[in-house]
C-alpha cells in the first residue's frame, strides 16, 4: 500500500471523515485529499500529529503496511479504547463540546 493508501484505510478505520482527520493533523481537508489520492505526499508534521493522536508508530502509517490501533501505544488500555470508540460516533460539533467540558473540568482542579 502507498502512504496515501494507508492514510484512507487508517481514517476509514477509524470511522472518520477527511475534514476529522484533516483537524487532527491540523491540515486541510483538501490536503488529506490530495494524500489519499496520492497527488502529494504528506509532510512529516501531519504523519506525527496523527500518529501522536492515536498513540501509534509513525511507521504505522507510511510503511505501508495497514495501520492499527490495536498493538501499541495508549489506546490498547480498554477503558481508553472504550472512550476513543464512543468518541468517534459523536458528530464533530459534539466531539468539540466533550473536549471543550473536559478542559473546564480539569481547569478547575
Amino acid at each position: 500500500m502507498t502512504t496515501g493508501e494507508n492514510i484512507k484505510a487508517f481514517r476509514e478505520k477509524m470511522g472518520l471523515t477527511q475534514v476529522q482527520l484533516a483537524d487532527i493533523a491540523q491540515a486541510t481537508d483538501k490536503a488529506v485529499s490530495a494524500w489519499e489520492n496520492g497527488t502529494r505526499e504528506p509532510r512529516v508534521v501531519y504523519i506525527e500529529r496523527i500518529a501522536k493522536h492515536y498513540g501509534i508508530n509513525k511507521s504505522e502509517i507510511t510503511d505501508g503496511k495497514p495501520a492499527t490501533i490495536n498493538d501499541s501505544g495508549p489506546l490498547t488500555d480498554p477503558v481508553n479504547r472504550e472512550m476513543m470508540d464512543l468518541f468517534l460516533k459523536l458528530t464533530p460539533e459534539e466531539q468539540r463540546l466533550q473536549v471543550d467540558q473536559l478542559k473546564w473540568i480539569l481547569s478547575r482542579r
